[in-house]
C-alpha cells in the first residue's frame, strides 16, 4: 500500500503543512498543578513533533483556570503567567518543523476540579441525574479519582445555570485565551464544542433546558459558540493563525427525532472557521444497540474543505 498522499503537504486554511499527519488532543496530565507547561509536558510534545507529525493539537486546557477543569494538571490559558510556559511549548514543536494548535475549552458540567475545591460548575441548565456506565471500565487507581468528585462536603457537585453575565465573562475568558495562545506562537486555535463540555452542553438540546436567547432553536442554544468565535476572529485575524471547531455526536442519543447529525449553526459557513472536526462515541448500554465489550472512542480530523473561501487540499 502506498503512503504517498499522507507523506503530501497539504493545507488546513491558510495553515501548510509538510504531511498529512496529525496528532489529535489527548490529555497527558503533565502539566503542574499550577496550570503551567512542566519539562516533561514540552519534551512529550517536541518528541511527537520530532518524530514526524506535521500538526499536534495541544490537549485540553481551561481558558478560565483554576475553574473549568475536568482533571488535575491541566494547562491554564486564564494569565498571562502561563506564557513563559506556552512559548517554550511552541519554540520546541517548531524547532522540528512542525505545527501547533492550541485546543481552548471550559468544560462546564465536567468540570470536576471545581467539585473537588467546592467551586460552583458552569451549566447552561441544572443536568439531568444519568446512570454512567463508565465504572466497570476503570481500574481501582481509577476509581479512587472518583472519591474526589463527592467535593470537600460529601454532597457532589453544585451547579450554577449561567446567567447572561456569566456568559458574557464565558466569551471573554475564551477570547482572552485566544489572544494568548497568539502571544505565545501557536499555529492554530481548536475551540472545544463536543464532550460534553459547556459549548457542546448549550448546544445539546438534551442539555439545554433554556427558555431565553440561549436556549431552543439551534440557532440560540448555537448563541454562545457564535458570540465566542465572532469577536474573537478580528483580534487574532481570520486565517492567521487557523481556527478550527470541534464537534461530537453520541451515538446513545440517537432517535428519529435527534439523527445522529452535526450540531453546527444555520449559519455555520460564515463562521470564520477554517475546518470542523468530529469526536464520535459509541454507548455500551443503549437499548437497540450492539453491546461492545468496551467503549470505543474515534476522533476523526478529515480533510473537509474549508468554510472561509479557501480550500483544504
Amino acid at each position: 500500500m502506498s503512503h504517498a498522499p499522507l507523506n503530501s503537504p497539504g493545507k488546513i486554511g491558510s495553515l501548510t503543512l509538510k504531511n498529512r499527519f496529525v496528532l489529535a488532543a489527548m490529555g497527558s496530565n503533565f502539566a503542574t498543578p499550577d496550570g503551567h507547561c512542566s519539562e516533561q509536558l514540552i519534551a512529550y510534545y517536541e518528541a511527537r513533533a520530532k518524530g514526524g507529525a506535521a500538526l499536534l493539537i495541544l490537549e485540553t486546557t481551561s481558558v478560565s483556570w483554576p475553574s473549568g477543569c475536568s482533571m488535575p494538571n491541566m494547562v491554564g490559558f486564564s494569565d498571562d503567567c502561563f506564557l513563559p510556559g506556552l512559548r517554550e511549548l511552541t519554540a520546541r514543536v517548531h524547532k522540528h518543523d512542525c505545527k501547533i494548535a492550541a485546543q481552548l475549552n471550559h468544560s462546564g458540567k465536567v468540570s470536576q476540579e471545581d467539585t473537588v475545591a467546592g467551586r460552583p460548575i458552569l451549566v447552561p441548565s441544572i443536568p439531568a441525574k444519568s446512570r454512567n456506565d463508565m465504572m466497570p471500565l476503570l481500574t481501582r487507581d481509577e476509581l479512587g479519582n472518583f472519591i474526589k468528585m463527592a467535593g470537600p462536603d460529601g454532597k457532589g457537585p453544585r451547579y450554577r445555570v449561567m446567567d447572561k453575565g456569566d456568559i458574557a465573562a464565558l466569551i471573554g475568558d475564551f477570547v482572552n485565551a485566544a489572544l494568548r495562545a497568539v502571544a505565545a506562537g501557536f499555529d492554530g486555535i481548536e475551540i472545544h464544542g463536543g464532550h460534553g463540555y459547556v459549548i457542546s452542553s448549550f448546544l445539546s438540546p438534551a442539555s439545554n433546558q433554556r427558555d431565553d436567547d440561549y436556549g431552543g432553536s439551534l440557532e440560540n442554544r448555537a448563541r454562545l459558540m457564535v458570540a465566542l468565535l465572532v469577536p474573537s476572529a478580528p483580534q487574532w485575524g481570520l486565517t492567521s493563525p487557523s481556527l478550527f471547531v470541534s464537534t461530537q455526536r453520541s451515538i446513545a442519543s440517537t432517535t428519529a427525532s435527534h439523527p445522529m447529525t452535526l450540531l453546527l449553526p444555520p449559519n455555520w459557513l460564515k463562521l470564520p472557521v477554517s475546518t470542523p472536526s468530529m469526536s464520535a462515541r459509541i454507548a455500551t448500554r443503549k437499548k437497540g444497540l450492539p453491546l461492545p465489550k468496551r467503549r470505543w472512542y474515534t476522533n476523526r480530523r478529515p480533510m473537509y474543505p474549508s468554510v472561509n473561501g479557501s480550500n483544504m487540499s
